[in-house]
């Protein structure tokens, strides 16, 4: 029973720790409320921490996005920009980076066993790579896209004056050869442009006022397209063989929409040279001389030559060793066809009715030319806009420029 009387409150003891003492249950309120005011307090501690937190949190997303910004590789000579030279950005790149160059003259480049795009950003009127007395772009082992640039140098010593690419994935689009001279021997085959075991694809390209250059674009071992690029007033003069202008050297070569004019070659082989596996289709080719009398415009073995204008060269066309030859246009040349070749009855021999040729307009006039919708009528060579192919450099499926 000593247990019991130990659980059992006395009355008065209830009473006065209850309603008999009010002022004590005030008290006990306060400090009920103190309590939930420490709660309070906790909760908007916590709030601040938690706001803490998420300032800490924005700060880290910052660092964040710093971390993950792209690397710079503007390159520009005006005190501002990351690199002044193109040669820096390549050195600091990783693959798939793009380089973009503002316009100035630079320092020569090479570019080894990386994949990378490189951009002049206002064109190849502006933005000038210059070998000097040597070569302007190497290219080795990489896979590299080159756009909106100009490149000259001097061929010497077995390299080329602008480009050399060897074991190369190569695309070039707005670049522009010009101003090369050379020092190499001819039997060297080099001239501004050298691509050795590459695969290329060349467009809307211009090669301009090369002297004395011999091969000036040769292709050894490779597969390459040219397309939509002109070819004008490179000039080789003098005793030695110079080469053609254009030379597929055991390469596979399609030319296609290009207008070769105002050349003078000292060869045999005159401005192009496909070579057995290539194609040469809507083309011009016109008033390019050649020194030793020989053919100024196409030589071609064992090619497809369709659809191109053939005019006032030295010597227009010259096919062997299995070359079809067909739809072409063939007028006006000291001699159309050179040695075993013949008219296939496919050709025209009239004036093509070209808008101002003397003045680098060949666009056919629409209202009088022959050649329109007289090229392939097969439906793969199509122009643009589905009707049939208009011999020259603007019919056919990439006619469009």
């Amino acid at each position: 029973m000593r247990s019991l009387h130990r659980l059992v409150l006395p009355a008065a003891l209830i009473w006065l720790l209850g309603a008999g003492c009010p002022e004590g249950t005030a008290i006990l309120d306060d400090d009920d409320a103190t309590d939930d005011d420490d709660a309070t307090d906790d909760d908007d501690a916590t709030d601040d921490d938690d706001a803490t937190d998420d300032d800490d949190a924005t700060d880290d997303d910052d660092a964040t996005d710093d971390d993950d910004a792209a690397p710079d590789y503007t390159v520009c000579d005006d005190g501002v920009a990351p690199h002044a030279q193109i040669q820096e950005a390549v050195d600091a790149a990783q693959d798939d980076d793009v380089i973009t160059v503002c316009p100035g003259t630079y320092e020569p480049v090479e570019i080894e066993d990386l994949d990378l795009t490189l951009i002049g950003v206002e064109g190849s009127a502006t933005t000038v790579i210059d070998g000097g007395t040597g070569l302007a772009l190497a290219v080795f082992e990489a896979d590299v896209t080159i756009q909106g640039l100009t490149l000259t140098g001097t061929a010497r010593d077995e390299e080329p004056g602008a480009l050399y690419a060897v074991f190369a994935d190569l695309v070039a689009q707005d670049v522009r050869v010009a101003d090369c001279s050379s020092l190499a021997d001819p039997t060297d085959h080099v001239g501004a442009v050298l691509l050795e075991r590459t695969s290329a694809e060349w467009t809307d390209g211009l090669v301009e006022d090369n002297v004395q250059v011999p091969f000036l674009f040769h292709a050894f071992e490779s597969d390459v397209v040219v397309r939509r690029t002109i070819f004008r007033d490179n000039v080789w003069a003098g005793d030695a063989v110079g080469g053609p202008l254009l030379w597929a050297e055991e390469s596979d070569l399609e030319l296609s929409n290009s207008i070769f004019h105002d050349n003078a070659v000292h060869a045999g082989a005159g401005a192009v040279a496909p070579g057995p596996d290539g194609w040469v289709h809507n083309n011009v080719f016109h008033d390019n001389s050649n020194a030793w009398g020989g053919v100024g415009a196409l030589r071609a073995f064992g090619s497809e030559v369709f659809n191109n204008i053939i005019t006032d060269n030295s010597v227009g066309l010259n096919t062997a060793a299995g070359a079809v030859a067909q739809y072409n246009l063939v007028w006006d040349n000291d001699e159309d066809y050179g040695v075993s070749t013949e008219a296939d009855e496919t050709d025209l021999s009239q004036n093509p009715r070209m808008v101002d040729p003397d003045n680098g307009d060949f666009t056919l006039d629409p209202g009088f030319s022959p050649c329109i919708d007289a090229g392939n009528p097969l439906p793969g060579y199509d122009d643009v806009d589905g009707t049939p192919n208009d011999i020259g450099a603007y019919g056919g499926p990439f006619g469009d420029w």
